[in-house]
């Protein structure tokens, strides 16, 4: 039913992995690779979840954790 109002798969399966696991906290390749997607495409989605408020991201080094 999720695939209903989010078109986009990538979001869908970000969204579902933050849903079950809320304090889940992981770099963009590392998403990429859990949710078997492009690192691109997850960076994008991850943005855009972000600007609306879905996510929050915090730097620790040269790392960016969503």
């Amino acid at each position: 039913m999720l695939n209903l109002f989010i078109t986009s798969k990538t979001r869908r399966k970000i969204i579902t992995i933050y849903s079950k696991y809320p304090d889940y906290r992981v770099h963009v390749r590392g998403l990429a690779k859990v949710i078997k997607e492009d690192p691109g495409n997850v960076q994008r989605e991850l943005a855009r979840l972000e600007k609306i408020g879905y996510l929050k991201s915090a730097k620790q080094n040269n790392t960016k954790l969503y």
